[in-house]
């Protein structure tokens, strides 16, 4: 309810008291009259006094609407919030004058915030709309003519699921829904139809409007990241269907001729050429199985099997695992001992471990020792692997754990490392709802920790 309303609310039920107490004053004297209790000189007070309350009320009422409310209608009008002129009245009065300036200024400020929103609309790559509830475009930004070659005047009043896939339509009218009801933004992405018929993916943001009864959507054109994935998804597939198992069947073969048999037996000469190809040939495997790893892991395809498992067996079987690679360089490992137990996938975090082992140990100087430490936080157990080595210098802390990323160039050749071990166990630590990190100086030695959940009693 207005201002206006309400004052003439307040006064019409004031008016109605005071005319209701009028009359029954006029009653009352009129009785008195009759009985003569009530001398003529009083009587003629109570009635002028009476009367004298309805005048000022009115009075009062028409003051505040032609003084008050008329004036403060004007203030709101935006014909004159766009001018520059102040009326006699309003420089007259402190109190208008204050109310008059304090309005310009917001209107000035919404007027430059909606014109600099318009501007970034005008120029924004990506496409920016207003749906109706039916799903009508009411508004769209130039965009849409880089984007789907249809100018925006040719798209206002035109339904967005007429430009839609039509197996999509269901998907954007639950997407909408969903936005109305959670009073949140939703995102989803369709496959727009240009208007020289050629289909691009769009990532969409819908957010619902209450106030405005409508919805406001952010379009980006994603077709570019949907090819780069479909082409991933190929090389992936033929990593390993096309590449995995011809090498893996190679690998076979290779053990046949190593052992002799019908294909003969090789000379020293021979068996040492033939185990630098197998080494090849292993690494390949690792290589093509870590690149499948991780896809699975980005993707959340990868099942773990989770369990609780006893830290001390983790250890032990992770330890084993490198012991060879250990004794070969004389690196010694001490592991403290421990009773905790944790809950995870025994093979997968095992995997993680071995990755960093395996690193502590191509990064140690000969005859120096490793340390496996174990710690117990509030509902996390901590595992950490501490070398002696060159350590990480502190600008590649941040990124080590990306894909590919080495701390120096050559280690892919002389440690023969691929670059994926430390993604792919960050990847499958944070299945795991656990934590992982790095801390090092260089030149004294480094100390990668990981944090899993301990198991629940």
């Amino acid at each position: 309810m207005s201002l206006s309303n309400r004052a003439k609310l307040i006064a019409g039920i004031t008016i109605l008291i005071q005319f209701v107490t009028f009359c029954f004053l006029a009653s009352a004297l009129a009785q008195s009259h009759a009985s003569s209790t009530i001398d003529d000189p009083l009587r003629a007070f109570i009635f002028l006094s009476s009367f004298a309350g309805l005048l000022i009320i009115g009075l009062l009422y028409f003051f505040f609407e032609i003084f008050v409310i008329e004036r403060l209608n004007f203030l709101s009008q935006e014909k004159w919030l766009q001018s520059n002129q102040n009326l006699p009245w309003m420089t007259a009065s402190p109190e208008f004058s204050g109310i008059s300036n304090a309005l310009k200024q917001l209107y000035s400020r919404n007027s430059e915030s909606a014109e600099r929103e318009n501007l970034i609309a005008d120029h924004a790559l990506d496409l920016i709309c207003s749906l109706s509830t039916k799903r009508v475009l009411l508004a769209i930004n130039p965009a849409s003519l880089a984007q789907i070659g249809y100018a925006p005047v040719s798209l206002i009043g035109r339904a967005l699921d007429k430009l839609c896939m039509e197996e999509d339509t269901l998907r954007l009218e639950q997407a909408l829904e969903k936005a109305r009801s959670e009073q949140s933004p939703v995102q989803l992405d369709l496959v727009l139809k240009t208007m020289q018929g050629v289909l691009k993916d769009f990532r969409w943001t819908v957010e619902w409007s209450e106030s405005a009864g409508l919805y406001y959507c952010v379009a980006r054109d994603i077709s570019s990241e949907k090819q780069l994935e479909r082409v991933k998804q190929e090389f992936f597939s033929m990593v390993s269907h096309d590449l995995r198992t011809p090498i893996t069947s190679v690998r076979a073969f290779m053990t046949h001729l190593e052992e002799g048999g019908p294909y003969g037996t090789l000379t020293e000469k021979g068996k040492r050429h033939l185990s630098g190809v197998e080494d090849n040939l292993d690494r390949m495997i690792r290589l093509t199985t870590d690149l499948l790893d991780l896809d699975k892991l980005e993707a959340g395809s990868m099942q773990l099997e989770q369990a609780v498992i006893k830290v001390k067996d983790l250890i032990e079987h992770s330890v084993n695992s490198v012991r060879q690679l250990a004794e070969q360089k004389r690196v010694s490992i001490n592991v403290q001992d421990s009773e905790l137990e944790a809950y995870g996938d025994i093979h997968r975090l095992t995997q993680v471990l071995v990755n960093l082992l395996s690193n502590a140990i191509k990064f140690s100087p000969e005859d120096s020792t490793i340390e496996v430490n174990v710690e117990t936080l509030r509902h996390q157990i901590a595992i950490s692997v501490v070398d002696h080595g060159r350590g990480i210098p502190q600008s590649m802390l941040d990124i080590i754990f990306e894909r590919y990323k080495q701390v120096d160039v050559s280690d892919h050749k002389v440690k023969k490392g691929s670059g994926l071990g430390l993604a792919i166990a960050k990847a499958l630590i944070d299945a795991h709802h656990g934590q992982i990190g790095v801390k090092s100086e260089e030149g004294k030695g480094t100390s990668f920790w990981i944090r899993i959940n301990k198991a629940r009693k």
